[in-house]
């Protein structure tokens, strides 16, 4: 299965810890989640339901230009779809992750 995500990658965030050993996601990355879980949700086939099987993914970034970890750039892609094709991220086995520029336009 393949599917485009467009507009700018959105790097996780460290997340923020609180009194009581609680910590939450930032605004910016549990928005940019919902992004992704929407597209995966639309790209989804008619009655699929998160499996407990392993996964192989391939994510490929492009953009004009880079200030963000790739490895945080997969993490919130793969994160968003927790409850789209997986149960939890661990389930991805196997994973590539790649960036590249490409010209604005």
């Amino acid at each position: 299965m393949r599917f485009h995500i467009p507009g700018k990658p959105i790097p996780q965030e460290r997340r923020v810890h609180v009194r009581g050993g609680w910590a939450y996601d930032p605004p910016k990355s549990r928005a940019a989640k919902r992004v992704v879980k929407q597209y995966a949700m639309l790209a989804r086939p008619h009655g699929f339901s998160p499996s407990d099987r392993s996964f192989s993914v391939d994510i490929m970034f492009l953009g004009p230009h880079w200030g963000a970890d790739l490895d945080n750039l997969a993490k919130l892609v793969l994160d968003g779809m927790k409850g789209v094709f997986w149960k939890d991220d661990h389930q991805v086995v196997d994973l590539r992750s790649s960036k590249y520029r490409v010209a604005k336009g």
